[in-house]
């Protein structure tokens, strides 16, 4: 049987051939049956609650829940509050939340969580160390925590003792100083602070063999980076800004004996009495002051004799050393851009160079004849044409037979009405056609333009080339003016075209229907075409005569 809700018995049809638990229904058997398997019997221990279905259930013993077990009875049994267990680091106080208490380095707190719909409270747990009891005064017999890195990090204690024994092969310890044993170096891979709070309060390194020794040197290598000291490595001091130094600080090296100056090597040993002895290069980015014994001012140079020594010299040994030789009285220094040379100017003239009376060096007689030349002359001279000789004045310039520029007999004014033209001024007078009041006959053996006149004729010799005539703009002309071209020629012919100018619109038509823009006379001499400019804006063919 099925186990049913309560509507699936009730809420059915009102009928007496339905099996359900309704007025005018006949339930069934198999109703009934559904009917108690709904519901739960305290005595039926197969109704007992599930995670699947509801169902009976006993409430858990005190017993039970410390036990962690359900009822004998075989009933699903459910814990109360009082039941769940309560979490306490010290005494009977249980941890409530926003509780907390600290317990030998444990602190543990009561937390309120909520998500969503559910509330309940959480536990934290912290290790806090600085609440863990402190001893002044550990021994070799106390426990130390160290992580264990062997064991994948697990916390563990160990003795003192043990820590004591892996220091001993480096550290030794006698009285109140430590010191590196002698089978190791001591070592630092960060930064080393000698602090000092006062003045009176001055840390000292020093290397000691007995009480108040400061005799006793002091060795400071630099490594090769590896650990590994080396004589020759890098030892770099950088002296920090202090009262009464410099912006970057002061740093002195000094020798704390007798002597009022010491004495200082670097690079190498001390020579002589109160030097610095440096070898290899020394770069003094800035000035360097060499005082003269005494304070006086120096009047002397300073140079580098074979032996290497800075030593004074004259302005004459400046000299000699700079040309390898002795230099002779009046000699003058040259420098080629590699060495030194040097021009001796003569006792009292020389040609070129020569000492004036007042003691001086000054330019003699200086031939420059053919020593200028073009290529003398820069080429971004730009020299003024006002340095140049002058000439006659409103002239045209040429050049003459010599290729020397000079003056012609052309005025500027006569050169002046030539301005403005844009072609040939012959082609523009053999294109004029002459104007009269009756029928003008122009006689053409090139090409040309024709005149705007009316009632023009053209004669065209094209016994040696080809002429094109060039009808005027149709906007230039009256209506009704006529043109005439005929050929002439002695011997062969070649062609005679009329063209239309450029104008928009501007045609000839012909009697053929057609508008080209160039037509062309052939035939023997006397062959000849007429148009005339009509009103609808063209040129119309009126007659054409063509000579065999």
């Amino acid at each position: 049987m099925s186990q049913r809700s309560k509507s699936w018995f009730f809420d059915t049809p009102k009928t007496t051939s339905y099996g359900r638990l309704s007025q005018h229904n006949k339930p069934t058997e198999s109703t009934f049956r559904d009917l108690l398997d709904s519901l739960t019997l305290k005595e039926e221990a197969g109704d007992t609650a599930s995670e699947s279905q509801q169902g009976l259930v006993k409430l858990c013993t005190d017993a039970n829940a410390k036990s962690r077990t359900s009822a004998s009875s075989g009933m699903q049994t459910l814990v109360r509050p009082h039941q769940l267990p309560m979490l306490i680091a010290t005494g009977t106080t249980e941890i409530a939340s926003g509780v907390s208490t600290n317990s030998t380095g444990i602190s543990i707190s009561g937390v309120s969580i909520t998500s969503g719909s559910n509330s309940r409270l959480s536990y934290k747990i912290e290790f806090v160390p600085n609440v863990i009891a402190t001893k002044a005064t550990p021994t070799v017999a106390d426990y130390g925590l160290i992580t264990d890195t062997a064991d994948s990090g697990t916390p563990k204690r160990v003795l003192l003792s043990t820590i004591a024994a892996l220091a001993g092969g480096y550290w030794t310890v006698s009285g109140s100083e430590i010191y590196p044993s002698s089978a190791y170096t001591l070592k630092s891979t960060g930064d080393v602070y000698l602090d000092t709070a006062s003045v009176s309060d001055t840390r000292y390194i020093y290397s000691k063999l007995a009480a108040n020794d400061h005799g006793s040197p002091l060795h400071i290598h630099g490594c090769d980076g590896l650990g590994t000291a080396k004589s020759g490595g890098s030892l770099y001091i950088y002296p920090g800004a202090a009262t009464g130094g410099g912006t970057s600080g002061n740093l002195y090296l000094c020798y704390n004996g007798t002597s009022a100056f010491g004495y200082m090597g670097i690079g190498g040993a001390v020579v002589g009495s109160n030097l610095i002895s440096i070898h290899g290069n020394v770069y003094l980015n800035g000035k360097a002051t060499i005082v003269t014994p005494g304070g006086g001012a120096i009047t002397h140079f300073y140079g580098v004799n074979a032996s290497g020594e800075i030593t004074t010299r004259t302005p004459k040994e400046a000299g000699d050393t700079l040309v390898g030789a002795t230099l002779a009285a009046r000699a003058m220094l040259i420098f080629d851009g590699s060495a030194y040379s040097y021009l001796s100017t003569g006792s009292t003239i020389d040609k070129y160079l020569r000492v004036n009376s007042g003691g001086n060096l000054e330019f003699g007689d200086l031939d420059l004849a053919g020593k200028i030349v073009n290529t003398s002359v820069a080429a971004g001279a730009a020299i003024s044409l006002s340095k140049l000789a002058v000439l006659t004045a409103s002239r045209a310039l040429v050049a003459d037979g010599a290729g020397v520029i000079s003056v012609s007999s052309v005025t500027s004014t006569e050169l002046g009405y030539l301005a403005g033209a844009t072609s040939s001024l012959q082609t523009q007078m053999d294109n004029i056609s002459s104007k009269s009041s009756g029928n003008g006959i122009e006689y053409k053996t090139t090409d040309f333009l024709v005149a705007t006149d009316n009632a023009s004729w053209y004669i065209m010799n094209v016994t040696s080339n080809a002429i094109d005539a060039e009808l005027p703009a149709l906007s230039s002309v009256e209506i009704g003016d006529t043109r005439k071209f005929t050929t002439k020629f002695s011997s062969g012919s070649f062609a005679a075209t009329i063209s239309v100018s450029g104008g928009t619109g501007d045609a000839i038509k012909d009697n053929d229907l057609s508008e080209p823009t160039s037509i062309t006379i052939s035939g023997a001499t006397g062959s000849s075409v007429t148009l005339v400019k009509r009103t609808s804006g063209y040129w119309e063919v009126m007659e054409t005569i063509v000579l065999v």
